[in-house]
């Protein structure tokens, strides 16, 4: 049984559950889905029970938060040219492994890829402007790899798989944005990097190398704590958020024995293997 949508378009209604041009159920059982031209947007949970491993959304749609969760897709492809991921679009798709046509993407919303516990890689070699608030939170991801001018706040939050973080390109990274990343291993931080916000990167107990820029000025209150056996030399352009008369008191909670404060440093070491590079 088919029905009309819009007046003329049909569309099986045992598969499709669509009206006025929104999309309130899918329940499809083949390997890989089209989306249908009929279709503008996507409502919470409309794959829920669908049964299908990958999507092909041909054309611009508005995606409401959670129009994935609970869906068994392995891969979406987005319309080509997509610039905007929203607030909460994949949240809780927690199949997802890949996501293709992110070539000209340059914003991520809050809670875009929460737990997508599957989704092991992002790489984005062109320029994006924000990736925002609790993004990434509890995501499934091993590496990243990203050109960004602000990683937000708690973006990366307890990714525990998390083991190599390049951040190039940004200017800001805020509050939390990489804390309890327990298994995160090596980091590299390049120019023109100006401030890391507080607890960036508490709890990363894991960390053996990191590398920050030359350009760093502001370093945010516990910014490496929980880092076991720290020993660090801290140069003097660096500077605490806080600004007040317990500035070293504060310094030494993220770097337990500061040996020094020096004009120039150019490499402060940590103990047990782990080293910081001024690059």
């Amino acid at each position: 049984m088919s029905h009309l949508i819009n007046g003329n378009a049909k569309l099986d209604e045992k598969l499709w559950y669509v009206k006025d041009g929104l999309l309130y159920g899918c329940f499809a059982k083949e390997d890989t889905l089209t989306l249908p031209k009929e279709v503008r947007a996507i409502r919470a949970n409309a794959f829920s029970l669908a049964r299908a491993r990958s999507i092909v959304i041909p054309h611009p749609v508005v995606m409401h938060p959670y129009a994935f969760c609970g869906s068994t897709f392995e891969e979406i492809t987005l319309p080509e040219g997509t610039k905007r991921i929203e607030e909460k679009t994949f949240a809780g798709a927690r199949h997802l492994a890949r996501v293709h046509n992110l070539e000209t993407v340059t914003y991520v919303g809050p809670e875009a890829f929460a737990g997508c516990t599957s989704l092991k890689e992002w790489h984005m070699e062109q320029l994006m402007d924000m990736i925002d608030e609790s993004a990434f939170e509890n995501a499934g991801l091993t590496s990243l790899r990203v050109r960004c001018k602000v990683i937000g706040r708690k973006a990366f939050w307890k990714c525990a798989s998390l083991e190599v973080v390049e951040v190039m390109n940004a200017l800001l990274i805020e509050d939390s944005a990489f804390a309890y990343c327990a298994s995160l291993q090596t980091l590299q931080l390049k120019k023109p990097l100006l401030r890391l916000g507080d607890h960036a990167f508490h709890g990363c107990s894991g960390l053996r190398q990191v590398d920050l820029p030359s350009s760093l000025q502001e370093c945010g209150f516990r910014c490496f704590a929980e880092v076991p056996d720290v020993h660090a030399t801290v140069s003097k352009r660096l500077k605490p958020l806080v600004e007040d008369d317990c500035v070293i008191e504060k310094w030494q909670k993220d770097f337990p024995r500061v040996l020094d404060f020096e004009e120039d440093v150019s490499c402060t070491v940590f103990e047990n293997t782990a080293t910081i590079h001024y690059v």
